[in-house]
């Protein structure tokens, strides 16, 4: 599966690589993220579980408080956990296997870069999904449409900002 996701290169009998991602392939990876995100919380809007955007709401606020603490720390397994339960929540609640699959591919390609690499992102990162959570609550699809545009921008903004200091 990670070899037909262009993830993994086999060798032939010397086994297998982790295919070394060029900088384009993600930034690409990323704008097919922006395009196809938004829509797909749009058709999420009004369809997530309320007990389920309750604990994500629980897990932000407490993401938020111990990078507070930590100043500017962050929980990496908790941020994770969230960044990856919400995206997946919402692609799974707009009722399109293919999108859920494809969306699913495209956040793999994309995490190499998580809050490990951008520490400066953490309280952002989490207002955002907070924003996005609410909007899901609203069921307003085109504020959830907004939000989940405006985290991908400040995302890829911060990415590019981290890429050309490298």
């Amino acid at each position: 599966m990670l070899e037909a996701e262009g993830l993994i290169v086999r060798h032939g009998r010397l086994g297998v690589q982790i295919k070394e991602m060029r900088i384009e392939e993600f930034l690409d990876a990323l704008q097919i993220r922006a395009l196809l995100e938004p829509a797909v919380a749009r058709m999420a809007a009004g369809k997530v579980d309320n007990a389920e955007l309750d604990k994500l709401e629980k897990a932000l606020h407490s993401a938020l408080t111990k990078a507070d603490l930590a100043q500017n720390g962050v929980d990496r397994s908790l941020t994770r956990w969230i960044d990856d339960h919400l995206h997946g929540l919402i692609s799974e609640c707009a009722d399109n296997p293919q999108l859920t699959s494809i969306v699913r591919n495209l956040r793999r390609k994309t995490q190499i870069f998580d809050l490990k690499n951008v520490p400066e992102r953490a309280a952002a990162t989490c207002q955002e999904h907070l924003e996005i959570v609410a909007a899901l609550r609203s069921g307003d699809s085109d504020d959830s449409a907004k939000a989940m545009t405006r985290h991908l921008e400040q995302v890829q903004a911060s990415i590019i900002a981290r890429l050309s200091r490298i």
